[in-house]
C-alpha cells in the first residue's frame, strides 16, 4: 500500500519551521501574478504572503528528500480559504483579510528594520509645488499609476508643504504668532468647499495607500498683506 500523499495529509504534516523556509524562498524569489491570493495574505514580519504560495514551498521544504515531493505541492492541487488559512493559523501565523495580493512588503526605513510601522512613500515634484487642484490630481493620478505598475503599496503617501496652493477670497485675518485657533477654523471651513470636489476625485483613482497627507497652502491677501499665507496640512483616508 503506498505512502498517502494526498494535500490534506501532506498539509497535516507541514511544520511551522517549513512555512518559515518556504517564506524566506518567496522572499528570494517574489510572487508570481498568478500565484497571488485574492481575499486573505499571510502576516509575517511586516511582509505580505499568499497563503497557498506559503503552504506550496513548505511543503516543498517537508518532503525535500523524496523524490515526487520534492518541487512541493502544487496550488492547483488543494483549496485556498480555509483549508489553507487554518492550517498556518493553528502553526502560530497571522492571517488577514486582505487583497494586495500577497505582495506588500515591509518599509526598509532606518528604525523600522521588521517592518513594524507604516510604510511610507513620499512624492517628490521634479520642479516647484504650488499646483492647482486640477494640476495636482493629475500629478497624483501619476504617482498611482507608477505604484500599480512597481506592485507597490504604501500605508501613507506623503506630498510636500505646499503641493497645493489654494486662492481663498479675502477675508479678516489675524495673521501672524498671535493668530487664533478661531481663525484657524474659520479658515478650514472656508477651504472644505474646494477639497470636497478634490477628494472625491482623488478617491476614483485606484490609489495603492490607506491615507495621503496634503500640503496645502493657502493664499491669503489683502491690501496690507499681499503675500500672507497658511500652511496646513490636510489628511485624507482613502478607500480600500
Amino acid at each position: 500500500m503506498g505512502i498517502d500523499r494526498s494535500p490534506r495529509t501532506v498539509i497535516a504534516a507541514v511544520e511551522r519551521q517549513d512555512v518559515l523556509l518556504g517564506l524566506e524562498e518567496i522572499n528570494r524569489e517574489s510572487v508570481p501574478p498568478r500565484q497571488r491570493s485574492r481575499k486573505f495574505c499571510l502576516a509575517h514580519e511586516g511582509r505580505h504572503y499568499p497563503p497557498k504560495l506559503a503552504i506550496s514551498f513548505a511543503s516543498a521544504f517537508r518532503y525535500a528528500n523524496e523524490p515526487e515531493m520534492h518541487e512541493g505541492l502544487d496550488p492547483a492541487d488543494f483549496a485556498g480559504g480555509p483549508q489553507s488559512n487554518k492550517a498556518l493559523h493553528d502553526l502560530g501565523f497571522k492571517i488577514e483579510a486582505c487583497d494586495c495580493g500577497g505582495i506588500r512588503k515591509a518599509s526598509r526605513g532606518k528604525g523600522n528594520k521588521r517592518g513594524d510601522g507604516p510604510r511610507l512613500a513620499r512624492v517628490v515634484v521634479d520642479g516647484r509645488a504650488g499646483m492647482t487642484l486640477k494640476r495636482a490630481l493629475k500629478c497624483l493620478d501619476d504617482v498611482f499609476r507608477a505604484m500599480r505598475k512597481a506592485e507597490d503599496h504604501a500605508d501613507i503617501v506623503v506630498t510636500p508643504g505646499g503641493f497645493i496652493v489654494v486662492d481663498l477670497k479675502p477675508s479678516p485675518q489675524i495673521l501672524g504668532w498671535d493668530t487664533p485657533p478661531s481663525a484657524l477654523l474659520k479658515l478650514t471651513r472656508e477651504l472644505e468647499p474646494y477639497l470636497k470636489p478634490f477628494v472625491a476625485d482623488l478617491e476614483k483613482l485606484q490609489p495603492l495607500a490607506s491615507y495621503i497627507t496634503l500640503g496645502i497652502d493657502c493664499a491669503l491677501p489683502d491690501d496690507e498683506h499681499q503675500d500672507a499665507n497658511a500652511q496646513l496640512v490636510a489628511t485624507v483616508k482613502l478607500p480600500q
